[in-house]
């Protein structure tokens, strides 16, 4: 059952990784959300861990280090993703009028 969570996760950061390269980026906050995407995504190579001959007995902290240093990416995408849409949204306003 990990396996399966673990390659969700992994698509879930290749496709945070094809999103960063399409996002075109006009001012500060949507360059630094694109590169938080694209930085993000680097993460998907953690879908192959299950296939690597490593050993069992190495007990270290390598992993939650990795989930802690995954985790802190979210909360900045979501409010950069919330300031690129909220300014989008505003140039759909004033189109509309």
């Amino acid at each position: 059952m990990f396996n399966l969570d673990l390659l969700g996760y992994g698509l879930l950061s290749i496709s945070t990784f094809f999103i960063g390269l399409s996002l075109h980026a006009d001012n500060k906050i949507d360059k630094a959300l694109k590169f938080l995407l694209i930085l993000h995504g680097i993460f998907f190579v953690c879908m192959f861990v299950p296939i690597l001959p490593l050993p069992a007995s190495n007990q270290g902290n390598g992993g939650t280090v990795a989930l802690i240093c995954w985790c802190l990416f979210f909360l900045p995408i979501c409010v950069l993703s919330a300031l690129h849409y909220k300014k989008l949204s505003m140039a759909e306003l004033q189109l509309s009028q």
